[in-house]
């Protein structure tokens, strides 16, 4: 099996065995599609809260990823303008108030003010149209 440590994709964590890990939270999903088991289109980005913590939710080319929306230049979230903060291709993401540009896969910010900074990963698993922390 792949190593889950440090891991963010969906996949990994749905692999983990769900007897021997805790789930304090849920993000409840209020729509999805037949094809895809959260409401997110692929290759897009949406902003979610689990018990008081602003998240953004990433999907890159079907595999997912977590992030906490605090922009590490501004200390502010990313998204204040609401809507995807993704490009057309979804590999990047970005910071609606100074246009930070973020790697989907790493949270790395790659352009703007906080270059070479980084976003902060939420361990999380993905079951049916659900997303628990870890």
């Amino acid at each position: 099996m792949a190593n889950c440590e440090a891991a963010w994709v969906a996949q990994c964590g749905a692999a983990r065995n769900r007897q021997n890990y805790r789930l304090p939270a849920r993000i409840d999903m209020n729509t999805h599609s037949d094809e895809s088991p959260l409401p997110i289109e692929t290759n897009s980005s949406k902003s979610v809260t689990v018990e008081g913590r602003n998240l953004i939710l990433v999907d890159h080319g079907g595999a997912l990823f977590l992030y906490e929306n605090n922009c590490p230049h501004a200390q502010e979230t990313l998204d204040p303008l609401g809507g995807n903060l993704s490009n057309g291709g979804g590999e990047l993401f970005g910071c609606q108030r100074h246009g930070a540009q973020f790697v989907a896969r790493t949270g790395e910010c790659v352009a703007g003010p906080c270059q070479g900074e980084q976003l902060t990963g939420v361990a999380f698993t993905a079951v049916g149209d659900a997303i628990y922390l870890d």
